[in-house]
């Protein structure tokens, strides 16, 4: 098992079933669905590489770019909050394209020789496929992470220079949500052992 905490994401495009894997193609689109085909352990293993290369490539690109370009995004355009967030967006936007763009192409060569199947995975399972991937650790460090963001968010906006400014009001409501989402994941991890 990597030290990488995103490596076991790799693992939620893919469903298993009766005979191998239900698996969830990446789409040339962010927002769109891929195509779904059915693999064998073999192909899986082989699949499972590239979409840990790309979200290992992410983690770095994330570690990177918060520490260079975040402060120098505050001090550009420090008082600029929607100008902030939308260069902020923008960027994230165009790594995770190019990031995306780099897993389809990876990835093509091996899906030409299977066919598409009509089966989907459903949101529902690919929640579930998390609960049954995602370690305790892993749940637990990342709700404590994202109520120390909205903790430092609302903090923020009470006892900041500029109040609850644009900044202050989305990353509450962003990190918000995700405790939010942690808890509800640990919540049903502990359901899920207790049955």
């Amino acid at each position: 098992m990597s030290w990488y905490p995103f490596d076991r994401m790799a693992e939620l495009v893919f469903k298993p079933v009766a005979d191998g894997y239900l698996y969830r193609a990446p789409s040339l689109w962010l927002f769109t669905r891929g195509p779904h085909f059915r693999v064998t352990e073999a192909q899986k293993a082989e699949l499972i590489v590239c979409h840990r290369t790309m979200l290992r490539a992410l983690f770095w690109l994330i570690v990177i770019g918060g520490a260079l370009g975040g402060p120098l995004a505050a001090a550009g355009l420090h008082g600029h909050g929607w100008k902030m967030l939308a260069l902020c967006g923008l960027v994230g936007l165009a790594i995770g394209y190019a990031a995306n763009v780099w897993l389809v192409r990876k990835v093509r060569p091996m899906l030409t020789q299977l066919a598409p199947t009509d089966e989907r995975i459903t949101r529902g399972e690919r929640f579930k496929r998390q609960v049954a991937v995602f370690s305790p650790r892993f749940v637990i460090a990342f709700g404590l992470l994202s109520l120390a963001l909205t903790a430092l968010e609302v903090l923020r906006g009470i006892y900041g220079p500029d109040g609850w400014d644009l900044i202050a009001v989305f990353g509450t409501a962003l990190f918000g949500a995700c405790t939010i989402y942690w808890a509800v994941l640990y919540a049903m991890k502990r359901r899920h052992a207790a049955a």
